[in-house]
């Protein structure tokens, strides 16, 4: 499959790629994605499924039309190995292309946030020189006069930008790290001689920072012996097997 670039062919062209529509656009496709993606991995996409998709529902009549646009991009995407239907040679086959794509899809979705978060930035920094410019010395006596300024230059509004950004890259590095596990044990279960997906995860775990909900949940997924999702591949996966 050939996965949607960050400028999307089939697109919003007005405004360039940064644009509200295009941002909107992109954001539906991969959101698919990452749906289908999700799906195929424990064996529960339906061979349909592209037949079966229906854009998300907007109040605003551009963004409905928008999202019919995004169905319409994934609908007529090459099929991939990943897929039910996509012919894939073996297991490995299916297994990597999964995982190539579902990176190439967060890693989409994470710059395009982190691009959301530079021209926020860009704008406080804009809004601090004027915020500067009009404020004189005693404003700074006065919590309440020098509230606005003050904001932009370490107050609320900062911790909130620096939070978001923080949790986005956060975010995405858990992601990246599930997936990969999820990609080890596959490989295990294909019958090759893989990292031990658990152990990798626990020690990729205990680096994240400011995460105690989502390191407890690796060491409670983790810790049982039974066999975990991951540690299966789909029958869909395996068409050799079938015949």
């Amino acid at each position: 499959m050939q996965l949607p670039p960050q400028s999307f062919p089939g697109g919003p062209d007005r405004g360039g790629e940064h644009s509200a529509e295009a941002v909107y656009f992109k954001i539906q496709c991969n959101q698919i994605l990452t749906d289908a993606l999700t799906k195929a991995r424990v064996g529960q996409l339906s061979t349909m499924w592209r037949a079966e998709l229906s854009p998300a529902t907007s109040p605003a009549s551009a963004y409905q039309d928008l999202g019919a646009l995004a169905v319409r991009e994934i609908i007529e995407m090459p099929t991939a190995p990943w897929e039910p239907a996509g012919q894939a040679r073996d297991w490995r086959d299916a297994l990597d292309s999964w995982f190539s794509a579902s990176r190439s899809v967060l890693t989409a979705r994470f710059t395009d946030a982190m691009h959301q978060h530079g021209s926020l930035l860009s704008l406080n920094e804009r809004s601090l020189g004027h915020l500067l410019a009009a404020a004189v010395p005693a404003d700074f006596d006065d919590p309440d006069r020098a509230s606005t300024a003050w904001d932009a230059i370490g107050g609320e509004h900062v911790q909130r930008l620096d939070n978001t950004r923080h949790m986005t890259i956060t975010n995405y590095v858990q992601a990246r790290d599930w997936l990969t596990a999820s990609y080890l044990a596959g490989l295990s279960a294909g019958g090759l001689d893989a990292p031990n997906w658990r152990e990798w995860l626990r020690a990729r775990a205990a680096d994240w920072q400011g995460s105690a909900l989502a390191v407890r949940r690796v060491e409670i997924e983790t810790a049982s012996v039974a066999a975990h999702y991951f540690d299966q591949l789909p029958a869909y996966w395996n068409p050799s097997a079938a015949e």
